[in-house]
């Protein structure tokens, strides 16, 4: 039983963290896995108490296993372990599709990346990224690389020209 209790709390962490998205990228690049070993936890759990309620059930009368035996009698901690079973078996199975159904997307999400776009670059290859017509690289080193203000597109599509902004000789 404590193998279970074990095995079902590790379950409810790994789907929580499924479920909340918490490391995101950990999350989106594994999720049909974390989602397999929730099934595989929850299918350790459902041996463990299949083990347990089979033993207990078998040998509660036997002066072999406990003391006073008179008094050892199935109630309903025991009906409740054998109804926690089932529902741990059902909610294994439930998560074992889930997971045949997020491999799927997985692999339908990655057929559609490798797809041929609308300019003829196949998946496979690196596309080419455009860079801005306005960007050049800054003469010197050790200052800001960043985009020039006078020489930007944004610059020229919003209307400022060149004499909108102060002129800084360090930095033309």
């Amino acid at each position: 039983m404590s193998i279970a209790l074990i095995c079902i709390l590790g379950c409810m962490i790994v789907c929580s963290l499924v479920l909340t998205r918490w490391p995101m990228q950990l999350v989106l690049r594994f999720e049909w896995h974390l989602i397999g070993l929730c099934a595989a936890l929850l299918g350790a759990t459902v041996v463990c108490l299949f083990f347990s309620v089979l033993v207990f059930g078998l040998m509660c009368w036997s002066r072999d296993w406990l003391l006073n035996p008179n008094f050892n009698y199935l109630s309903w901690s025991y009906y409740f372990s054998v109804f926690s079973g089932g529902f741990c078996s059902f909610a294994g199975f439930m998560m074992l599709h889930e997971c045949f159904r997020s491999r799927d997307r997985k692999r339908e999400t990655n057929n559609l990346l490798h797809l041929e776009n609308q300019n003829g670059h196949h998946g496979a290859e690196p596309m080419e990224i455009p860079i801005d017509p306005g960007y050049q690289p800054h003469p010197y080193h050790g200052s800001n690389p960043g985009f020039s203000r006078e020489q930007s597109v944004y610059s020229q599509a919003s209307g400022f020209s060149h004499g909108s902004y102060p002129q800084h000789n360090a930095y033309i």
